[in-house]
């Protein structure tokens, strides 16, 4: 049995930003996408609107993440995980990165929070670059990682699947855990 126990960081609930559900919905709507797209100026972040019916914000992928600017909220509830594991999953090349989809039974999800809803695992997938120096989709003071994991799941008080919820503004929430 797979338990994402193994993946998440202990104190992944002290995380010192305020998050929205909808921060990486772009990135995640561009990776079920079946368009051309990658982080190089041709096909980076500032071509995506064109690629979908996506919009451009401040509240989309990639995220420079800016230390000196970064507020700590006191009044947000401590993040709420529950990954018993899986007896049966998908693993796939989705030609953009490796990704990990529960199937069958899932009981997996994360709540509390910026949220108030309950929020299922809908997959896991990396982002990681040629080299070491590269790889993270978002940044810290303008540096990236050398790769990124991408918990994504979807709001189940309002919505019966990921797919659903994929086009909706509270449909997804996504935590980014950097990796070295």
């Amino acid at each position: 049995m797979f338990s994402l126990l193994n993946c998440v960081p202990r104190r992944l609930n002290r995380l010192p930003l305020r998050c929205k559900p909808s921060s990486l919905y772009a990135a995640t709507q561009m990776s079920h996408s079946k368009a051309t797209w990658g982080y190089s100026k041709e096909d980076g972040p500032a071509t995506w609107a064109k690629l979908l019916d996506i919009k451009v914000g401040k509240k989309q992928s990639p995220i420079d993440i800016v230390r000196a600017s970064a507020v700590f909220d006191e009044s947000l509830k401590s993040l709420k995980f529950s990954y018993p594991g899986f007896e049966n999953a998908k693993l796939e090349n989705n030609g953009h990165t490796v990704q990990f989809s529960p199937t069958g039974e899932n009981t997996s999800e994360a709540s509390c929070g910026p949220v108030t809803n309950k929020y299922k695992l809908a997959q896991f997938h990396f982002h990681w670059g040629e080299n070491n120096d590269v790889g993270s989709e978002h940044t810290v003071d303008g540096k990236p990682y050398s790769g990124e994991l991408h918990l994504v799941h979807y709001n189940t008080d309002l919505y019966s699947s990921a797919a659903e919820a994929l086009t909706q503004k509270d449909g997804l929430m996504v935590f980014g855990i950097f990796l070295k």
